[in-house]
């Protein structure tokens, strides 16, 4: 892992005298990404930097900027190549190498390949190479999005970075609130790329790469898509062994490490069963990490202890409490983003304790994707259902029939949708998904603000060209939307920024590229089967994990944020929503959000997700814009 930057000017030469102060400031921005070792290398318009967290090679010979021999190509690379030896040893003979690292290998590809390069790469990366004989910057980003690159140029140069605080440390570049990304933000608790948050910087999207000429011509590709139409149609003990095999092979590749690695752990299926494949593919004991909390309908340490018993591992355990008052800040200034998704604070906390422990962990993070597990996806299921029946009468009499049962627990939830249900499926999902629904903006929001945010792109209309031709049902509709926005923009976003706080590389087996196309493959019938989420993956993982908990209910990694907000933050919450620095802002209704907050405390309503949004928003601009 490392944390990568630079700067390109274009048709002028750079000030070295000016330049190597803003480097040195930049260098100490990104250093927890990357405190073993920091280098740049300068060149006549522009400076690339790395500070380097040692993983894969932790000798001298590895660190970056990584150079040709004749200076002319400069990598600096964050992230891990797992097939890198493979590549070498394939491509790559007529070379000599002076180190065992991937991003030497890479290097070295790019001078063969060019930027089909990308092709080749089996692994996590966002990495950027100057190649002066061609006065071309080429930048690129993992297939799922792990890694981030964000962006800024204007009519004089183009920057990038690891982490927007970079690009924002630069006095070249304002720092203005870009009020369509907060208009998103709104609606589902990020931003979705790739915009940032902030007025002309942005983040380069999953799957793609950019050029950037020395006279400012920039242009942005994609390099690989997710197809769910080629469809193997196998027996379910074939797709249990073809799973099997993949997974365990991911595992395998990603248990290389020259330092030492762990296992995050929550006692549920997906980091359960990774567990269980590293600790038969590691040559000594597997350090685990779990979080818990003092509430038992959200603890889950005793599911993992279970694990922890049956593939002896070293654990570690870690309860999280709500005095949240001292790393609320820190969380709000290492996330930089707008961002609320409240499983930010179980993260940040696991980060902070696995560090000291080991440099590398590998998590479930994936599982959901792959094998329809959110809730949503049945919950959509049961909206088609409706959707074909006469409306209201036999679906409200249905919904009153079933709920009683006390089987479907999800209609309960289906019940507020019922007035949506004549809405497009894009268009439910949408609303389904969101946080702040339609509704509750005309409520909470302000005229001023809803004026701003007027000019956003409805992502709604974007989606059939995104979706057009790449899957086969619904499941899969749903499934690829998250994966092409939820799963990098939330979900890796927050993994990354967390982890690289406390200098930690974070490795998803489930997010391996061609794990992926397999269960692309895979008919939806199999992962989503009736109204049984992760069917095949379940009927798998009973090879090595208990039936209580491969088929006990999903809680998510999910603070108790509820009943958080009602006693133990309360105050904390109340002073800083109605702050008057907040509310001159004018982007919430004051008697309104009052309202909603009064309504929660006295258990009236669940109002804690959008009650979270609000108070991270507060914190966003209370960070970046001292408000």
């Amino acid at each position: 892992m490392c944390g990568i930057a630079g700067k390109l000017l274009f048709s002028q030469k750079l000030n070295k005298k000016t330049e190597v102060p803003v480097i040195e400031k930049i260098r100490e921005v990104l250093k927890h990404r990357g405190p073993d070792h920091q280098g740049y290398k300068i060149y006549q318009n522009g400076w690339f930097l790395a500070d380097r967290l040692s993983i894969i090679d932790i000798t001298s010979a590895a660190n970056q900027p990584v150079i040709s021999e004749d200076g002319k190509i400069c990598l600096v690379f964050n992230g891990e190549i797992y097939n890198f030896r493979e590549l070498k040893s394939i491509y790559l003979k007529k070379y000599s190498f002076k180190s065992d690292s991937d991003a030497e290998v890479l290097l070295r590809l790019y001078q063969e390949k060019d930027t089909g390069c990308l092709s080749y790469l089996r692994g996590m990366f966002a990495f950027a190479i100057w190649d002066e004989r061609k006065k071309r910057l080429f930048l690129a980003r993992d297939r799922i999005g792990k890694k981030p690159i964000k962006y800024y140029f204007d009519n004089n140069c183009f920057i990038f970075a690891s982490e927007l605080k970079a690009i924002l440390s630069l006095p070249e570049v304002k720092k203005e609130p870009d009020w369509q990304a907060i208009g998103g933000y709104l609606k589902s608790g990020y931003v979705r790329s790739p915009l940032t948050g902030f007025k002309g910087i942005y983040k380069l999207p999953p799957a793609s790469y950019m050029t950037v000429t020395d006279s400012g011509k920039i242009r942005t590709e994609s390099y690989w898509k997710l197809d769910f139409n080629s469809k193997l149609d196998l027996p379910e003990e074939n797709w249990q062994q073809l799973l099997e095999n993949k997974l365990r092979e991911s595992v395998r590749i990603r248990l290389k490490s020259d330092v030492p690695l762990g296992v995050h752990l929550s006692g549920g299926i997906d980091s359960s069963i990774i567990t269980a494949l590293a600790s038969e593919e590691s040559s000594g004991n597997i350090k685990t990490f779990t979080v818990g909390f003092d509430e038992k309908d959200y603890d889950e340490m005793q599911y993992a202890r279970k694990i922890t018993a049956l593939y002896k591992t070293e654990h570690s355990e870690i309860k999280v409490q709500p005095n949240i008052e001292e790393i609320w800040p820190k969380m709000m200034y290492q996330f930089e983003e707008p961002f609320a998704d409240p499983s930010m604070i179980p993260t940040w906390y696991l980060m902070s304790a696995t560090k000291g422990h080991v440099k590398v962990v590998l998590n479930g993070d994936g599982g959901d994707e792959n094998f329809a597990g959110y809730p949503r996806y049945r919950l959509m299921k049961y909206a088609n259902f409706l959707q074909k029946l006469p409306y209201p009468l036999v679906i409200s009499r249905l919904l009153r029939n079933l709920y009683s049962l006390g089987k479907i627990k999800d209609f309960d939830r289906l019940a507020k949708y019922l007035p949506l249900l004549k809405l497009n499926d894009n268009r439910l999902y949408e609303e389904i998904t969101s946080i702040l629904n339609t509704r509750d903006r005309k409520v909470l929001l302000t005229a001023s603000l809803i004026k701003k945010i007027k000019a956003e792109n409805d992502i709604s209309g974007q989606l059939e060209i995104l979706l057009n031709g790449r899957y086969r049902d619904d499941a899969e509709k749903f499934i690829l939307q998250d994966i092409h926005f939820y799963l990098p923009d939330n979900l890796m976003a927050k993994t990354d920024l967390a982890s690289m706080a406390f200098s930690l590389e974070t490795r998803s087996p489930f997010l391996d590229h061609e794990f992926m196309e397999l269960t692309a493959k895979m008919p939806s019938g199999l992962k989503l089967k009736g109204f049984q989420t992760k069917y095949i993956l379940k009927k798998m993982a009973l090879k090595y994990l208990p039936g209580k908990t491969v088929y006990r209910r999903k809680k998510g990694f999910l603070p108790p944020i509820e009943h958080w907000l009602r006693r133990d933050l309360g105050n904390y919450l109340k002073s800083e929503l109605f702050s008057r620095n907040f509310l001159n802002l004018d982007l919430v209704n004051p008697l309104e959000l009052e309202r909603y907050l009064k309504e929660h405390q006295a258990g009236l309503a669940d109002h804690s997700y959008i009650l979270w949004l609000i108070f991270c928003l507060r914190g966003w601009f209370k960070v970046w814009y001292n408000t």
